[in-house]
């Protein structure tokens, strides 16, 4: 299924028919493995990379560079790929903190290994999530232990670095980002000519200027495609979870790890609202086709194929389908789509950034077809830029949005 359009590069007009893109649409290979192909293809291998870092000067005896095209993005993605540790020392929650099961016992040491990198959907701002072993646990059985997933903001509501993420250091330096490097990353650093020091590099960007023309690459739209795909597949398994609930509304959930509530980690926080501007896209393509949802899950955790999810269908299989689909969902929306949507959202924060015009398709350096303004989706009342790319068309708009964030 190859779309010959004018105008338009062949690795756009051939998007549909894309491996990944085409198991997705089809729901014929598993979301997870596509995902973690797409995963690779934007890993942060810094070995591959030849930014210019510029030297900037000298502090108690410690060169200072700059990182010139290397972005924050690129080195938290990798530090995530290898699980690394880092250390943020002291941390002001840009968000007001939830009531946890976790008490911060080290506040001047926030360090932890860091899971992945977490892009927020409505407004540019992205987090490092970090086992954070300054953080005590009190577990069910009354015994307490280090380590917990917590959230780090390193870049605002406004798509800006916050303080402290500028800088990152490769020693433990106060008021840096700081982490020991790999060998692949010592070397990486060595053919900069940072060989052998303690070297801070500040960094100007969180995403790199140049990425903002990747909103009109196919990388970035099989990205988006995925990305798209695993929200269907959450939404649709929520009606269908919705739908069994109403058969067995007792039916019993996954046994998850009961936990005492624990006091919330700044209590006395105040917060605020505020408008902050932002990007919102959607990826509109014909073809996609449900993968099969219906999965049961027995209270072992062994999964299988139920034939069909009815009122009349077998107690078991509905109440093990309940089970599955509310695993599954959580799996959908706190793993596989945060792995999928960064590189998605930062692709769109680099776009936002240089201010996300129409004009800017003509700067892509590839063939893109011209975009028009003024869009509106069948029974739609918002205006929308879009790409006609024939086998489909990418939209967006600049727009506000209220967000709450601490005074």
């Amino acid at each position: 299924m190859i779309f010959h359009c004018m105008a338009i590069s062949r690795s756009i007009a051939e998007l549909p028919d894309h491996p990944l893109v085409q198991h997705a649409l089809r729901g014929t290979k598993p979301l997870e493995e596509l995902v973690g192909s797409c995963a690779s293809d934007w890993e942060a291998n810094l070995g591959r990379r030849t930014p210019a870092l510029a030297y900037l000067g000298e502090e108690d005896g410690a060169p200072i560079y700059s990182g010139g095209t290397l972005d924050l993005f690129t080195v938290l993605m990798a530090l995530a790929a290898n699980g690394q540790l880092i250390s943020v020392g002291s941390y002001d929650s840009m968000r007001l903190p939830s009531r946890s099961n976790g008490t911060v016992v080290e506040p001047g040491n926030r360090h932890g290994q860091v899971i992945r990198v977490v892009s927020n959907r409505e407004v540019h701002s992205f987090n490092a999530l970090v086992q954070d072993y300054a953080v005590e646990v009190l577990k069910a059985d009354g015994t307490r232990e280090r380590g917990a997933p917590r959230n780090f903001a390193a870049v605002d509501v406004y798509g800006r670095l916050r303080p402290g993420w500028s800088n990152v250091s490769t020693e433990f330096e106060e008021g840096t980002l700081s982490f020991t490097p790999t060998e692949e990353q010592a070397a990486f650093f060595a053919s900069r000519g940072l060989q052998g020091l303690p070297a801070t590099i500040t960094f100007s960007h969180f995403v790199t200027p140049q990425l903002g023309k990747g909103f009109f690459g196919s990388r970035y739209l099989v990205a988006k495609a995925l990305a798209e795909c695993v929200d269907r597949e959450r939404e649709q398994l929520s009606k269908l979870e919705q739908q069994a609930r109403r058969w067995r509304p007792y039916a019993p959930l996954p046994a998850k790890q009961m936990q005492p509530a624990g006091e919330s980690e700044s209590p006395s926080v105040s917060a605020k609202k505020v408008v902050v501007p932002s990007i919102e896209a959607k990826l509109l393509m014909d073809g996609w086709h449900a993968s099969r949802l219906l999965y049961a899950m027995s209270p072992k955790g062994e999964v299988r194929p139920i034939e069909r999810l009815a009122s009349d269908a077998p107690k078991e299989d509905i109440d093990d389908f309940l089970r599955y689909a509310s695993q599954r969902t959580d799996f959908l929306s706190y793993v596989l789509g945060p792995t999928v949507r960064a590189p998605v959202r930062a692709v769109e924060l680099a776009f936002f950034l240089s201010g996300g015009s129409p004009e800017s398709a003509e700067l892509a350096g590839w063939k893109v077809p011209k975009p028009t303004s003024g869009y509106r989706e069948r029974r739609g009342r918002i205006d929308w830029h879009a790409l006609d790319y024939g086998w489909g068309k990418l939209l967006w708009r600049q727009r506000e949005t209220t967000t709450t964030i601490r005074e």
